[in-house]
This record gives structure tokens, C-alpha cells and sequence, in this order.
């Protein structure tokens, strides 16, 4: 395998501690601002999706978003495309516990997704910004720092995955195209004498 179970032992272990940090940092906002923000409040211009005079004002359910969300859904769940070489990369007596590391990992990641999109929405309203690490960092510079680390040590070590097909399959089209440049090698005479020596003694016992 091009990846070690160990490195992917380490790049979990490090996506954990960017998922943690990032929760840890939103339950412990509430001791560092004043949230929920009132919906009068004027929004702190954070980034281009904050526009001038906007308040934190909450809406219910816009079906205009919809497409932009099920895009962001489908983007979160995009690690589904490094399976295959993780699964090459267990060992054998592992193998039958994929499904179910799989079923709790990919259940885990939807419950947290889910949290991590009402909380903010919760606490800050219209004035959540595209880049929850943003919010984060107005309310408190610590915890905003802290968690926009572990997530970008996170992201890094997550698209070491994301490689492995790219490099794998680019490295069996050099392969075969160097394969198919080299002259065909003709049997030396001794290779030769074997092989008719080995007919021979087929039809004998036939």
C-alpha cells in the first residue's frame, strides 16, 4: 500500500483533534461572548457574505439555499473517494470491521456537521460568517486561533488521502507506457531447450 496504516492511524488522530477543538471551541463560546446575539444586533463585517447593516436577525428554512447546502453536504462527505486505498491499507483480520467503522465513522461526522451548522447559526444568526473560524476569532481570539490550527493541521493531513488514487494511477500509466516502449525479449537458447523438454514430457503423459 502507498499509504502506511500507521501514517493513517496519525492523519486520523490528527482530523480527530481538528473536529474536537473545533466543537470543544463553539460549546466554550458562550463563557468568552455574549450569545445569542439579539436579533436588533448589527453584524461585525467579517467577511464579503456580511453585507453593510446587516443584523443577526433568524430566518426559518429558504428554499433558495437549498442547492447551496446540498452542495456543501456532498462536499463534506467527499473523503468517500479515499476508501478503497484505506481498505488496501488495513491488514487482513481488519478487513471485516471496515462496514461497521464506516457506518459509525461516516454517522458521527453527520451528527457533527449538524451541530456544527446549527450552533453558529444559533449564537450569531445572520451575522455567522462564511468561515465559522471567523466568528470564532471576533468572540475570542483564543479559541477562534486554536481551532483554525487543528483545522487546517486537519485539512493538510486529509489530503495526503486524496493523492494516494491520483499517484497510484498515474504511477501504473508511466509503468506500463515505459512496459510497452521496451523491445520484446526473445528466449535465450537454454530457456528455449527447457520449455520444449517440458512439452515433450506433457505429451508423453498424456
Amino acid at each position: 500500500a502507498m499509504v502506511r496504516p500507521r501514517f493513517v492511524s496519525l492523519f486520523a488522530i490528527v482530523g480527530v483533534f481538528g473536529v474536537v477543538s473545533l466543537f470543544g471551541a463553539l460549546v466554550l463560546v458562550p463563557w468568552f461572548d455574549d450569545v445569542p446575539m439579539p436579533s436588533a444586533a448589527a453584524c461585525p463585517f467579517l467577511d464579503a457574505s456580511i453585507e453593510v447593516g446587516q443584523t443577526a436577525v433568524r430566518s426559518g428554512c429558504e428554499s433558495g439555499g437549498f442547492g447551496l447546502t446540498t452542495g456543501l453536504v456532498l462536499f463534506c462527505f467527499g473523503g468517500h473517494a479515499t476508501f478503497p486505498e484505506m481498505y488496501a491499507s488495513m491488514a487482513a483480520d481488519q478487513r471485516p470491521h471496515f462496514d461497521r467503522a464506516v457506518d459509525v465513522g461516516v454517522s458521527a461526522a453527520g451528527m457533527f456537521y449538524f451541530l456544527a451548522a446549527a450552533l453558529p447559526y444559533y449564537f450569531w444568526g445572520g451575522c455567522t460568517a462564511d468561515a465559522l473560524t471567523l466568528n470564532l476569532l471576533h468572540s475570542s481570539p483564543l479559541l477562534g486561533s486554536v481551532s483554525t490550527t487543528a483545522i487546517l493541521a486537519s485539512t493538510f493531513c486529509s489530503m495526503a488521502l486524496f493523492y494516494v488514487p491520483v499517484v497510484r494511477i498515474t504511477k501504473d500509466l508511466v509503468k506500463s507506457v515505459f512496459h510497452s516502449a521496451e523491445p520484446n525479449k526473445l528466449p535465450s537458447h537454454g530457456e528455449g531447450e527447457e520449455d520444449e523438454d517440458e512439452d515433450e514430457d506433457e505429451d508423453e503423459d498424456e
